[in-house]
């Protein structure tokens, strides 16, 4: 349960159909709110500059907007707030498509009561908190494998040039035992040899 007032902008274009949803929420909210209602898209958008939602309510079927363009430009306005849609449209793959775009839920007008709309909210509220901290568990996890593949590919590169020294080495091994077998060895061969002949 929310330890400090949810704001909650409610865009519904029915006056009647919001003072239900308040009246609902009011008898069965457990927890402190505010509610701010808005008729169009336009007053959203407008009111979503100035303020932060905590949850926002959205009818798919408003004067300035439908469908899924309504959810599109409310998600851009403010991405981090978690929306509920409710509307008159049962149509499940619109409600599919609307929680695929980061709807948190996709309720139904006159199949939803005030427990119902309550427990959506906090399901609403938590599930927006489960996904940003999974957005940043994943940013944090992606640094580390950036991090450890740096760290990997400078240690590869480090091992290539010790490679490459222990080349150059054996090859500098190489020459200066040629030198020896060929001027010092091949000096005490040829030497001998003179002397045996002698």
């Amino acid at each position: 349960m929310p330890d400090r007032r949810i704001q909650i902008l409610l865009v519904e274009d029915d006056a009647d159909a919001a003072r239900l949803l308040e009246i609902q929420l009011r008898r069965a909210a457990e927890f402190p709110f505010t509610l701010v209602h808005v008729g169009l898209l336009s007053e959203a958008l407008a009111w979503l500059t100035q303020h932060s939602a905590g949850v926002i309510h959205l009818d798919l079927s408003l004067p300035d907007s439908s469908g899924l363009d309504t959810v599109r430009a409310v998600r851009r306005r403010a991405p981090q707030a978690p929306i509920v849609v409710l509307t008159g449209a049962d149509d499940s793959k619109r409600g599919m498509d609307a929680v695929r775009m980061g709807v948190q839920d996709y309720l139904i007008k006159g199949q939803t009561e005030g427990p119902l709309l309550t427990r959506a909210i906090l399901y609403a509220i938590e599930r927006k908190r489960a996904a940003e901290e999974m957005v940043a568990l994943n940013a944090s996890l992606e640094q580390r494998v950036a991090e450890r593949t740096a760290e990997a590919e400078r240690r590869a590169m480090q091992l290539q040039e010790l490679a490459a020294e222990v080349v150059q080495a054996e090859q500098r091994e190489r020459r200066r035992l040629a030198s020896v077998l060929h001027d010092h060895l091949q000096q005490l061969l040829v030497s001998a040899r003179m002397q045996v002949d002698a």
